[in-house]
C-alpha cells in the first residue's frame, strides 16, 4: 500500500541513480530534471518488490509515511546542493521541483 501523497508509478530509482550521476557530470539540464522527477515519484513504490510472487512466503513491514517523507527530504536536500547542481541555475522547473520559486524577483 502506498501512503497518501506518494505516487506509485514510473521507473525504479535504482536504475535512475547511475543516470543522474552521468547527467550531473555532463551538466545535462533536461535529463537531470527528468531523473529528479522519477526519483521523487518512485518513493511511493519503494517497497513494491515485496508484491512479487518470489517474496510471497515473506512478511514485510509497510513503509511508514514518516520514512517516505524523510527520504523525500533527503532527496530534495541533495538536489539543493548549489555546488553540485549549479548548472541548473535559474531553471524555473527545477526551482518548482525543489519547493517553489526562490525569491529572485523573476516570474
Amino acid at each position: 500500500m502506498v501512503p497518501s501523497g506518494f505516487r506509485k508509478r514510473g521507473k525504479g530509482s535504482v536504475q535512475e541513480c547511475g543516470k543522474l550521476d552521468l547527467a550531473v557530470r555532463e551538466k545535462d539540464t533536461v535529463n537531470t530534471m527528468q531523473i529528479a522527477e522519477v526519483l521523487l515519484d518512485s518513493l511511493g513504490k519503494v517497497g513494491s518488490f515485496t508484491e512479487s510472487g518470489m517474496y510471497a512466503h515473506m512478511k514485510f513491514k509497510e513503509c511508514s509515511r514518516s520514512f517516505l517523507v524523510r527520504q523525500q527530504e533527503n532527496l530534495l536536500r541533495m538536489f539543493r546542493d548549489k555546488e553540485r547542481f549549479a548548472y541548473m541555475g535559474e531553471n524555473r522547473e527545477w526551482k518548482e521541483l525543489l519547493g517553489g520559486l526562490e525569491e529572485t524577483g523573476k516570474e
